[in-house]
C-alpha cells in the first residue's frame, strides 16, 4: 500500500467520523417537539356540543333565559423555538379550546360567556396540563389540574347532579369596594354550567339556576 493510498483512507475515516460526530450534535440540539394537552377528564366538563341549549332561571325576575352553545373548538397550536434567551424554549404543540354561550331574546344573541383555555409552556414535564377556562377579564370560570379536586353533590332546582365541579372566582378587591366582584360557577360532567352566582358589591347579586336542557 503507498503512502498516498494510506493518506486517502485516513482522510475518508476522518470525513466520515467528523460527519457522523456533526449529525449527533446537530440531533442533540433538535429535541423532538413536545405535544401538550388537556385531560379527559377536563374536557368532559366543558367541552359542550354547538347546539346545545340550556334554559336557566333568573333569579332577579325569574325570566327563563335560553342559552345555547354557539361555539365549542378545540384545537391543536404549533409554537416556534424561542432562541436568544437564557433558557431555549423549543417548538412544542399546545392544545387551545374555547367556549362560547349565547342568550337569544327571540332572533337577537347576545354574548353570556365566553372563555378561552390554553396550555403555557411551564407545563414542559407533564404530557397533560390542567385546564383553566378564562373571560377576557382574566375570570376564572372553570379549573381542574392535574390532581383530583373535591366535588360536589348538589341539588338544582329540584334535579340531584353528583361530582360537580365549582369554580370560584374573585377580583381581588375589598368586598367594601363598589368595583367588588365575585363569581361561583357550578359545572356537571357531560351537562355544562347548571348554576353560576355573580356577586358583587355595588350592583345586583344574580344567580343563573337551570331548569332544562337537551
Amino acid at each position: 500500500m503507498t503512502a498516498f493510498t494510506k493518506f486517502l483512507i485516513t482522510l475518508f475515516i476522518v470525513s466520515v467520523t467528523v460527519s457522523e460526530l456533526s449529525c449527533k450534535k446537530s440531533s442533540d440540539s433538535e429535541p423532538p417537539v413536545i405535544s401538550l394537552s388537556f385531560s379527559d377528564k377536563a374536557l368532559e366538563y366543558v367541552k359542550l356540543t354547538e347546539g346545545k341549549y340550556f334554559i336557566y332561571k333568573n333569579s332577579v325576575n325569574a325570566i327563563l333565559d335560553s342559552v345555547v352553545v354557539t361555539e365549542s373548538f378545540l384545537n391543536s397550536i404549533l409554537t416556534p423555538k424561542t432562541p436568544g434567551s437564557m433558557i431555549m424554549i423549543p417548538a412544542y404543540y399546545h392544545e387551545r379550546f374555547r367556549l362560547k354561550l349565547s342568550k337569544f331574546n327571540g332572533t337577537t344573541s347576545t354574548e353570556w360567556l365566553y372563555g378561552i383555555a390554553d396550555i403555557p409552556f411551564s407545563y414542559f414535564s407533564s404530557d397533560t396540563a390542567a385546564l383553566q377556562l378564562q373571560e377576557a377579564d382574566n375570570s376564572s370560570l372553570f379549573y381542574l389540574s392535574h390532581s383530583d379536586q373535591p366535588a360536589l353533590n348538589i341539588v338544582v332546582e329540584g334535579r340531584s347532579y353528583l361530582n360537580v365541579l365549582l369554580a370560584v372566582w374573585e377580583n381581588g378587591l375589598d368586598i367594601s369596594n363598589p368595583l367588588y366582584k365575585k363569581t361561583l360557577t357550578y359545572w356537571a360532567k357531560g351537562t355544562g354550567i347548571i348554576k353560576r352566582e355573580i356577586i358583587s358589591t355595588g350592583g345586583t347579586n344574580i344567580t343563573y339556576s337551570l331548569i332544562r336542557n337537551n
